[in-house]
């Protein structure tokens, strides 16, 4: 091989590796950092006013380390910015009383709740977003509640419940 054709393979390899540092970096910005968890279990949530904080088992993603076995129920912020979070629960069918969802900041504020009637025939869903920007540190909680006068499970149904996520956005 000539020293020509040994110094432009080089070359070509150097500026391929700097676009594949560039494309690494669209997909960063792209995807962002934030995580998003599940459980694989239903979750039994007793008759009550007083919301019951909700834990995962599993994540279908995590680009920024938020979310931990060790602490189950958060998605904590380690890239401070603006972020877009969401949850999903299915709440077994029964014809009484209300369901209630709500993203809990930091143990005791919450920045988005959903409260609805229970359906007669129907599992409740309540799916709720919010945008919020968060410090590193800061962590959020999914919490839900249901007043059917006995023990009420939330549902695995498929990629839709329960999940939980956070993306930053900015």
């Amino acid at each position: 091989m000539s020293a020509q054709v040994l110094e432009r393979l080089v070359e070509e390899t150097v500026a391929l590796r700097r676009r594949v540092a560039h494309l690494e970096t669209l997909e960063a910005a792209v995807h962002g950092q934030g995580a998003r968890v599940y459980s694989t279990t239903a979750i039994t949530l007793p008759s009550s006013t007083t919301a019951s904080t909700i834990s995962f088992n599993a994540e279908r993603w995590d680009t920024d380390n938020c979310w931990s076995s060790g602490s189950p129920s958060r998605l904590t912020c380690n890239t401070p910015g603006i972020y877009v979070i969401s949850a999903a629960l299915q709440f077994a069918v029964n014809a009484t009383g209300n369901r209630f969802v709500g993203i809990r900041l930091n143990g005791s504020t919450y920045i988005a709740n959903d409260r609805r009637a229970a359906v007669a025939n129907e599992g409740v869903v309540v799916a709720i977003a919010t945008v919020y920007q968060l410090a590193a540190g800061d962590y959020v909680e999914l919490r839900a509640a249901q007043t059917s006068g006995g023990n009420l499970d939330v549902m695995v149904v498929g990629n839709n419940s329960p999940e939980f996520a956070m993306i930053r956005v900015g």
